[in-house]
């Protein structure tokens, strides 16, 4: 198989990973159910969450910020003189229905610090989408020049090898990013004694 051809086929396949589980990811966020699907007073949204799959609960005090299942669920809007609820009916494959209320997030209103925060961290998740897929064309890159004066198959397999490495390790580098960020914020906020 030429290289390039090989390599233009592990780009798609990557790709079209990446994308459907973005996609299957994004639908169960509260910003995908607040502002595409439960848009005015008493639309609904039906989720169907899977086994190692969460989804979003709209209940703000409660201690799990995500419902885990297999279950089924009806999430529905409700507007009110308070402001407007998010009801989520949870029906899992065994035990009883559950139910969660609550506010719509204040990150999800855009005229608010929070949502203008919210926005700009969303547009830097969606810029560095990108990235790994050229650090993997650049491993590739790096695969056939490492390559030089090998069999064919020996170049094809450095060429896909590549691209695969370099994918994840951006993949991992991203990852480490955000888990770093998120310790960080979670020490920041707890009551943790402070240095003298």
């Amino acid at each position: 198989m030429n290289p390039f051809v090989a390599l233009v086929l592990a780009a798609a396949v990557t790709a079209l990973i990446v994308a459907s589980s973005l996609r299957r990811a994004v639908r169960l966020t509260p910003t995908w159910i607040v502002r595409h699907r439960l848009t005015s007073d008493g639309s609904t949204y039906r989720v169907r969450v899977g086994g190692t799959t969460a989804t979003w609960n709209p209940d703000g005090t409660a201690r799990e910020r995500m419902v885990f299942g297999p279950a089924t669920g009806v999430y529905r809007r409700e507007n009110s003189p308070d402001g407007d609820l998010i009801h989520l009916e949870l029906t899992p494959k065994a035990g009883p229905v559950r139910h969660f209320t609550g506010p719509v997030p204040v990150y999800e209103v855009p005229q608010t610090p929070e949502g203008r925060r919210a926005r700009r961290r969303r547009r830097l998740v969606q810029s560095l989408l990108g990235v790994p897929l050229v650090l993997g064309f650049s491993g590739s890159g790096l695969g056939w020049w490492l390559s030089e004066g090998k069999s064919h198959d020996i170049r094809t397999a450095s060429v896909i090898g590549g691209f695969f490495v370099g994918f994840l390790v951006m993949n991992l580098a991203i990852l480490a990013g955000f888990v770093g960020n998120s310790i960080r914020r979670t020490i920041r906020g707890s009551d943790l004694p402070k240095k003298v």
